[in-house]
Formats: structure tokens, sequence, C-alpha cells
């Protein structure tokens, strides 16, 4: 696992957050536990794995772990650790070949809240996505609460910030089918082949995805609304689709 350079730290909130970052190898520093913490069966595989790989875990005041993270449920523990370099595009891709599946990305554009990126980290995941692509200058960065809602997907789903459209070439050129969420246009999900190499392309909270996004796209995908509101949040959109997919390739059992 690569990581950035020396002296950069990222702090990581909630016991299944720290305890999956652990599992996949992360390099951490630190674990800071609440002192006054109950023996627990996940705290005590955290301080375990944490000495098997000679991690300090130390005791210290609930209050310095509000202070680290305010307003999070760090649940207790908060690890100190070097932040994960995510790779290039062509590594995702290349990787996902070698290995004889599909490659499956998410692009977004301007989520501008991390929990929604945490969120959709977390499907993405559970759906088997490869990598997830949000804008290089706009947007929620990967921080302490983006990890938090991922609790722990954010350990094997890479984000890359980089240019969409400059994405979207490099997708096409592999191969991939551009599918762009509209909430006026396109076709139901499942009238939408959303099987093999795929990119999905969603908004953000405030915007579609714009049109020279669009337009680099093959089609266009809506999903019905029968109530009141005009729109879902990203990470509920993103997650419709990508079991859309699922069911499709016949995985969704």
């Amino acid at each position: 696992m690569k990581h950035s350079r020396p002296g950069q730290v990222h702090l990581v909130a909630g016991r299944n957050a720290v305890l999956e970052a652990l599992r996949a190898g992360r390099r951490f520093l630190e674990v800071l536990v609440d002192e006054q913490a109950r023996p627990q069966e996940k705290l005590g595989q955290i301080t375990a794995l944490a000495g098997q790989q000679g991690v300090a875990t130390r005791p210290v005041p609930r209050a310095e772990l509000d202070r680290l993270c305010p307003g999070l449920p760090h649940q207790g523990v908060v690890g100190r650790a070097a932040p994960v370099l995510a790779p290039s595009l062509a590594q995702v891709l290349e990787q996902c070949w070698q290995q004889g599946r599909d490659p499956c990305l998410v692009l977004l554009r301007q989520v501008s809240f991390q929990h929604n990126l945490g969120a959709v980290l977390r499907t993405a995941d559970a759906c088997g996505v490869s990598a997830v692509v949000v804008p290089s200058q706009q947007g929620a960065a990967l921080g302490t609460q983006a990890v938090r809602v991922a609790m722990g997907a954010s350990e094997h789903v890479p984000v890359l910030r980089q240019s969409l459209l400059a994405a979207a070439a490099v997708l096409r050129r592999a191969g991939l089918r551009l599918v762009a969420a509209d909430s006026d246009q396109g076709r139901p999900p499942w009238d939408t082949d959303l099987t093999g190499p795929l990119a999905l392309v969603l908004g953000g909270e405030h915007a579609g995805v714009s049109d020279p996004l669009r337009t680099r796209c093959h089609e266009l995908v809506r999903v019905p609304l029968q109530g009141h509101v005009t729109s879902l949040n990203v990470s509920v959109a993103c997650g419709m689709l990508l079991y859309e997919r699922l069911r499709q390739e016949g995985k969704a059992r």
C-alpha cells in the first residue's frame, strides 16, 4: 500500500473505521482510546491487531478525542495514520483487467458534503466499485468525516481527484460505457444496460451533471420519482443504480 510523504497525518475516527484500516494494512502512528472505555470485543480486536503491527495504543481522556474530532461519533477510538496515496486511473483499470473483472467506476461532480462522499464509498464497496473519481479542484475531500461515514470502505475503494472531463476521455478510450444520471431525461434503470465495463456519472447536491460532461456519456439514466420531491440525495441515487447493476448481472442474491 502506498502512502504520501512523511509528516502528514490523517485522523481515522470510529471503531469500525479504525479496525478496517488496520486490517487493510494502513500504517498507523498510534491509536488513541478513551481511557474509561469498557472492555468490548471490537475494541479488543483493535488493540490486539495494533499490537501485532507494532502500533502503540494510548489511553487518553475522552475530551481529547472530542477535541480531535469535533461533532463526530468517534466511539472512543481515533487513529493517527499516514494518508494513503491513491493510484492513478490507468493503474485502477490495469488492476481490473489483470484480475479478470470488468471495471466499474463512479464519477461524482462537486459533492460538497463529506458525509455524502462517505456514504457513496460505503455503497461503492458493497457493490464492487473499482474507484470513485471526484473533481481535482472542487467538492469534498476524503477527510475524517467521510472516512467515518464510509465505515472502512475508504480503505478498499480509492478516491481519485482529477478532472472529470479528462477521466471521461480515458475511460471512453479504455472501452467503458459512460452512463450519466439525469433527473429529467433518459430511460429508467431497468431499461438501461448497466452491465460490463461501466462508469456511472452523478451530479452533486446542488447541480446535476454538467453539459460538457453529459455530452461525453453514451447514455442517460433516470430514476423515476413518484412523490413530491424533485431529486434524490446523490448517495441514495448512486446506491439504487449500483444495485440495479448487480441485479442485471445476476449478482444481487
